[in-house]
């Protein structure tokens, strides 16, 4: 397997430090409102007030599905049935795996740039 040229990463880093400044204005606005809620150690997180770079990374991303087709384009790309991406990405009802979560980050990487990942 051919190792991936650490020059072509530059993008997605930018993408994850912006993602990451939106991140923290909404973990500072939502603790604010919400009280804390005691979590177990090593419990699965769900989308919500405790997972702003999530939010953050869908609000980047529904811009990009409003296109007819992008979105089934997008589950055929993430390996998934298109109902799990409105499940994602409009119920916010559940979150991908941390695989998934990196191919998202990429194919928005793409398509910032004008790209037609897929």
């Amino acid at each position: 397997m051919k190792t991936p040229d650490p020059r072509g990463l530059e993008l997605p880093l930018i993408l994850i430090e912006a993602l990451d400044g939106a991140a923290r204005e909404l973990l500072r606005k939502s603790t604010k409102q919400t009280p804390k809620a005691r979590r177990k150690i090593g419990a699965t997180l769900r989308p919500g007030p405790n997972m702003p770079m999530w939010l953050a990374l869908v609000e980047a991303v529904r811009p990009h599905l409003r296109v007819y087709g992008a979105k089934s384009k997008l589950a055929r790309l993430l390996e998934l049935p298109p109902q799990r991406i409105s499940e994602f990405l409009t119920s916010r009802q559940s979150a991908p795996d941390a695989e998934r979560t990196l191919r998202l980050l990429h194919w928005l990487s793409l398509r910032q740039r004008g790209l037609n990942p897929g």
